[in-house]
């Protein structure tokens, strides 16, 4: 996974993520920025030495020593090639020598947030801090590639059934292959296609907007949903299957770093 381009809007990790922030995931992913969670600092920060373009929210309530995580941020702040990285704090039982220690002193820039307020709240002000710092970029919605044999799709052309690959995924739309070779002309509307998302099924409907070169299994096509045919619950399971996606291929990325 190579650092995206700084347009395309930052990744943000949440290190050790007690519950409260488990259950504000699902409406940061619905705002489409680009989630992640870890629970190895060393990894992190040997990945953020490649991909500065990253913020990161510390739970500093993680360890019986809070000075693990006074002295980690530290060592962020003291690396050049992590010096454009954006650090938030987070805890349950935060208190004013704490906020001042790392907001004055440590140069942590993207909040001090005691989680006491409960999820409401902490979604508010996260969602406010991550726009704050652009975190979105331009890009609009998150992607993800798709592993192998984890999204497939099939739908009806022309009274004929089709089956192909997803091989990238937003809420919008998708890149897929059309493996049988009957791949639809642009333009073309296809009716009912049925998604298969690691088992999870979606039906909608879908409008060829481009065509990439052919891949090695067959014919490549770019599709974009048609809103009316996605409610909440489809746009859920999609968005689901992308935090997956993209954080599985986070981990591989980080045992590697």
């Amino acid at each position: 996974m190579e650092a995206p381009p700084a347009s395309f809007g930052k990744q943000v990790f949440f290190l050790n993520p007690p519950a409260v922030i488990n259950e504000v995931l699902p409406a940061l992913a619905e705002a489409e920025f680009e989630l992640y969670t870890s629970k190895d600092h060393l990894k992190l920060g040997r990945y953020f030495k490649t991909h500065p373009n990253c913020m990161v929210f510390v739970n500093i309530d993680a360890d019986d020593d809070e000075n693990v995580w006074r002295k980690w941020i530290k060592s962020l702040r003291d690396d050049p090639d992590c010096a454009a990285i954006g650090i938030g704090v987070v805890t349950m039982q935060g208190n004013d020598d704490q906020r001042a220690a790392y907001l004055m002193e440590l140069g942590v820039d993207c909040g001090f947030i005691v989680l006491k307020i409960g999820a409401a709240k902490t979604g508010e002000i996260l969602i406010k801090t991550l726009s704050a710092n652009e975190a979105r970029g331009q890009r609009k919605f998150v992607r993800t590639k798709c592993p192998a044999d984890s999204a497939e799709f099939n739908c009806k052309i022309d009274k004929d059934v089709v089956r192909g690959k997803i091989l990238d995924l937003s809420i919008v739309g998708m890149a897929a292959i059309f493996t049988d070779g009957n791949a639809p002309a642009i333009n073309s509307r296809l009716h009912d296609m049925q998604l298969s998302l690691r088992g999870a099924r979606i039906i909608a409907n879908g409008i060829v907007v481009g065509i990439q070169d052919h891949g090695l299994d067959g014919a490549i096509r770019v599709l974009l949903f048609e809103p009316a045919t996605l409610n909440d619950e489809k746009r859920m399971k999609i968005r689901a299957f992308i935090r997956k996606a993209s954080q599985a291929q986070m981990e591989m990325q980080l045992l590697t770093t």
